[in-house]
């Protein structure tokens, strides 16, 4: 597929194809997307957004599918998880600027977010340096265990070991808030 001239003032056939092909991929992987996003990014409108995200960056790189090296799903699920990955980070940015903002900007759902931020920010802290620091860093910044070890110093076996207490604990003071059952 040709590469597509976004400049152009009149649709061309080459984007009639592209929004074809657009519409393909949402129709036939839209659903599995969501999903995926779904269950790494826990607000439904974010993983809306990461699955439109997705699509737009499939459109802007389709050059780069090559049916030989794989399926378009795996293609597709590539994409997502490097979206996903960006946009942990930028919740992550946004939990760690709630303490700085004025109370008067945040109206709507952006004062829903900044509560569950502060909230889960306010949990984090509970747990011990070394679990909080593996859970915010897979969690939240999507470090694989591998990552994480080589960033902190410590054996990989290390790393899980304090990500399965770190999850267990940040579950049960959840449970204890109410928030999980």
């Amino acid at each position: 597929m040709t590469r597509l001239d976004r400049h152009h003032s009149v649709a061309s056939p080459v984007d009639d194809l592209a929004a074809s092909w657009v519409s393909d991929l949402t129709r036939t992987h839209g659903a599995a997307l969501l999903a995926f996003a779904s269950s790494r990014i826990p607000d439904r409108r974010d993983a809306e957004e990461v699955v439109q995200e997705t699509l737009v960056r499939a459109w802007r790189y389709q050059a780069s599918f090559d049916p030989n090296r794989g399926l378009e799903r795996m293609w597709l699920f590539g994409i997502c998880r490097n979206v996903v990955s960006d946009r942990r980070h930028q919740l992550a940015r946004s939990a760690n600027e709630v303490g700085d903002l004025p109370v008067d900007i945040a109206t709507g759902d952006d004062t829903a977010r900044l509560a569950e931020a502060s909230f889960v920010a306010d949990v984090l802290r509970r747990l011990s340096p070394e679990h909080q620091e593996v859970v915010v860093r897979a969690v939240l910044n999507g470090e694989s265990t591998r990552e994480i070890a080589m960033g902190i110093g410590v054996p990989a076996g290390t790393v899980k070991s304090r990500l399965h207490y770190g999850l267990r604990a940040l579950r049960a003071l959840l449970e204890a808030e109410g928030i999980l059952r």
